[in-house]
């Protein structure tokens, strides 16, 4: 039985912050069609700014394995050129992407292939459902939970969200999105739930 909701706790006893700079990304997409039907190419290139130095380790209390690290960033560079199309209807959409990215260091590279559907709930509000399959590519000489947030090099996963959207004005848009992730070896599945807002100039 997959739990619907699993909370858990992690607290630090140093009484210190942190502050500083997160990896930063730079997209470049090309919008091949442009239509009802659209198809588009992207590539995105990340650079490793942020602290990767190790914060805590983390271990299965069943089996005493190392299962992850937590860090700010990977300390690596992360190349990824995508292939995404879609078609939109009138109250919907559907869309697909493929990706590849490539890690530095031996990290390994990462297949990726997605999937989403979205549908008007009302005049002001919008859902969607998308799922992601992640595989790692080959074999690797980096530790398999090398890797920032615990989730591990080489760690594969199918990933799900479901996002709200409620337009509360004609620039300004509130949302909320709940994720999980299914046959996670290094860390918990999930679920996640963020709330967010959008402002657009």
């Amino acid at each position: 039985f997959w739990p619907v909701v699993t909370s858990f706790h992690m607290s630090n006893l140093n009484d210190y912050s942190y502050t500083g700079t997160g990896d930063m990304s730079l997209g470049l997409r090309w919008g091949i069609i442009q239509h009802r039907a659209v198809l588009a190419l992207q590539f995105t290139a990340t650079a490793p700014l942020a602290n990767s130095s190790i914060a805590k380790p983390f271990y299965n209390i069943e089996t005493g394995e190392r299962i992850g690290e937590l860090r700010v960033g990977a300390g690596v560079w992360d190349l990824e050129p995508r292939l995404q199309a879609g078609y939109g209807w009138n109250r919907g959409h559907a869309g697909a992407e493929i990706a590849y990215k490539y890690r530095s260091k031996d990290f390994l590279p990462v297949l990726s292939v997605s999937a989403e559907g979205g549908r008007r709930l009302s005049e002001k509000m919008y859902g969607t459902f998308r799922t992601v399959m992640v595989e790692p590519l080959g074999t690797s000489a980096a530790p398999l939970d090398n890797s920032p947030s615990g989730i591990g090099n080489g760690t594969e996963y199918v990933g799900f969200a479901f996002e709200v959207d409620w337009q509360r004005s004609a620039n300004f848009s509130l949302g909320l999105t709940l994720e999980g992730a299914f046959t996670f070896s290094r860390q918990t599945g999930g679920p996640v739930m963020s709330v967010y807002s959008a402002w657009k100039w």
